[in-house]
């Protein structure tokens, strides 16, 4: 019989040539699902974008669940690639879940195949999942270039950071160049709010990390004979806790109005590709320390949050939840870069660790 890793293996090369951007992910899905469809012992769920399996023992026992991504990356030229690591991901939970079939655990196992969470809309759609059944804990993992091939690398409370995208539109008045005083040129206020970035940014006012990453930044066009009459500001927002970002991007905003409203320019403003911050229940993350010790694997524990963001963060409202990274590699490439690869190391300890937490 093809133990699992070998089956994890198998399944990331397939998922790796099949990568499908957030929301379109129906053959990543298809695949995954005729992988685990007709084992003992394993009821596969279809939920339109995206499905659960569950090993199911009765009512009477503990309930845990496993969460995996499917969607890929998109680079600058529109094209899809597996960049982050998901095609190994759902490869691992959906190995996991063939390996408890037919098996006694003594406790009923979910395995969530989620869509979108490069955008942060997956999690929200999975989340009735957690509201119609009752799961004790919640595990997910991400791999982490930089870090020792396969050790698992552990943080207690804040794991992943909150962020959000924010746009910043001003709409002023367009003018002939020879004319500015007769339009509104938003250029000004949009200089006026980066030179008080330091304060609005200031590591003093918040409880933790911040960051406010500014991304693009447009206003009128290459016309020479006309003065720009709008103007738009793209951001990126991140924080360890949830409640300093929201104190951030009301800063921002706060600071947006009142120089667009010292210039006499409208404002508005959207936010986009929502996350939360990933925080570990206590107990949830003190079982999955002893399953580390007790599958002998090597781990680090961290001192800072990764600053990158996870949707797994919205489930941490529902139910118990444990995230942790896996090293693949200290001198790896990058996430999100068309270099990066996939490391069988993570494969190995996932799958020692996610296989010792259901037998603990």
């Amino acid at each position: 019989m093809i133990d699992a890793y070998d089956q994890a293996v198998f399944l990331q090369k397939v998922l790796h040539n099949l990568p499908e951007a957030s929301g379109c992910e129906m053959k990543t899905k298809a695949v995954l699902m005729e992988f685990l469809s007709g084992r003992q012992d394993l009821q596969v769920v279809d939920k339109g974008k995206w499905f659960y399996a569950v090993h199911r023992e009765g009512s009477c026992v503990p309930s845990i669940a496993f969460r995996a991504e499917m969607d890929a990356m998109v680079d600058e030229n529109g094209q899809t690639y597996h960049g982050c690591g998901h095609d190994g991901h759902a490869a691992i939970v959906a190995a996991l879940a063939a390996w408890t079939s037919q098996k006694t655990l003594g406790k009923n196992v979910y395995f969530v195949f989620q869509h979108a969470e490069e955008t942060g809309e997956g999690a929200q759609e999975c989340m009735e999942l957690f509201e119609n059944e009752s799961i004790d804990a919640l595990y997910g993992f991400h791999n982490y270039p930089g870090f020792s091939e396969g050790a698992v690398l552990l943080l207690p409370h804040t794991v992943a950071c909150a962020s959000r995208g924010l746009t910043l539109q001003f709409h002023g008045k367009q003018a002939h160049a020879a004319d500015p005083e007769a339009g509104n040129n938003p250029i000004f206020p949009m200089a006026e709010l980066f030179a008080q970035w330091g304060a609005l940014t200031d590591a003093a006012s918040y409880d933790g990390m911040v960051l406010a990453t500014p991304i693009y930044m447009t206003a009128g066009s290459q016309a020479f004979g006309v003065a720009a009459g709008s103007g738009e500001i793209g951001l990126t927002l991140r924080s360890w806790y949830n409640s300093d970002l929201q104190k951030l991007e009301q800063s921002i905003i706060a600071c947006t109005e009142e120089v667009a409203e010292k210039a006499g320019i409208q404002v508005t403003y959207k936010t986009h590709d929502v996350f939360y911050a990933t925080v570990n229940d206590p107990k949830i993350y003190r079982k999955c320390e002893m399953a580390v010790q007790k599958a002998n694997l090597e781990s680090v524990k961290l001192s800072e949050p990764f600053r990158s963001s996870d949707d797994f963060g919205r489930y941490c409202s529902k139910v118990r939840t444990c995230y942790i990274g896996i090293g693949s590699g200290e001198n790896a490439n990058s996430l999100h870069t068309p270099q990066y690869q996939w490391k069988h190391a993570v494969t190995d300890t996932a799958l020692k660790l996610f296989q010792t937490i259901i037998l603990s």
